[in-house]
């Protein structure tokens, strides 16, 4: 019997899940509905790398939390609420123990030249939960318009002390229909578009309150 082992710790969540057929149809048309709408705002350049947004910085409102529900996005909701209760239960957090809520989202247009810093979801700063959650859904992309990279939270992995990590970092191509759902902390960045097609993603923050982490 070998008695020796490596163990390997502090792995990082992040969800994963695939929209498909009737409800990925559903979404997609309630999205297009919205989308005139929303280009007829003076969209804004927050971030200061090309990305449009209707993104607002400020408390989060009970009842202004942004383009999902300014826009009655009701099956894309519907779906970030199925998908952070399975990653809940997935982490021993079971379902009705608690109260979580979808704190706010917007709409991102990125086009030719675009991209996105590294960053992180600074949640806290806007909200009373106790916990967060954030995610991106893609509707629009060529596969080819700029991934999107989830960064170690290991600060090791950045130098060249680390010799043992293969991949530090989770890379995600887009693709219309993929979910993705992370803890707020999780730093991320997307790519540059060298591409001539418009890539359009949803992004939402999932704030958890008390009971949840009790």
């Amino acid at each position: 019997m070998n008695d020796t082992f490596i163990e390997r710790w502090w792995p990082v969540p992040i969800l994963v899940h695939r929209v498909m057929n009737n409800k990925l149809a559903t979404i997609q048309n309630e999205i297009a509905a919205a989308i005139p709408s929303v280009m007829e705002k003076d969209l804004t350049n927050p971030w200061k790398d090309g990305v449009k947004t209707d993104y607002k910085y400020g408390k989060f409102s009970p009842t202004e939390k942004g383009f999902l529900h300014e826009y009655n996005c009701s099956t894309l909701i519907q779906t970030i609420n199925e998908q952070t209760n399975i990653f809940l239960k997935e982490h021993g957090v079971e379902q009705n123990r608690g109260k979580f809520e979808i704190l706010n989202s917007w709409i991102n247009f990125s086009d030719r030249g675009d991209f996105q810093y590294e960053h992180y979801h600074e949640v806290s700063k806007y909200s009373d939960a106790e916990c967060y959650l954030s995610g991106a859904y893609f509707y629009q992309t060529n596969n080819y318009d700029g991934d999107l990279t989830f960064i170690s939270p290991n600060m090791m992995h950045r130098t060249e002390l680390d010799i043992f990590t293969k991949e530090p970092h989770a890379v995600h191509i887009p693709v219309v229909g993929k979910f993705l759902l992370f803890p707020s902390w999780l730093g991320h960045r997307v790519g540059l578009n060298t591409t001539d097609s418009q890539r359009i993603s949803i992004s939402f923050n999932v704030g958890l309150f008390k009971e949840y982490i009790q």
